[in-house]
């Protein structure tokens, strides 16, 4: 019995993500944000150095 049990959690777990997507669920991680500060200042950051380059 406990084995059957375990065969169906992945059936509803996928009938529940087909509902949610089909309502407009989005999953996983947000987006970040980027400001205009970030924008300016990324290309000056050296990965190499872990420093600011000027």
């Amino acid at each position: 019995m406990a084995e059957e049990e375990l065969d169906l959690i992945p059936k509803r777990q996928r009938e529940g993500i087909d509902v949610a997507l089909k309502y407009g669920v989005s999953f996983g991680r947000p987006k970040a944000q980027v400001t205009e500060d970030f924008s300016e200042e990324y290309p000056r950051f050296s990965y190499a150095t872990n420093e600011c380059v000027s």
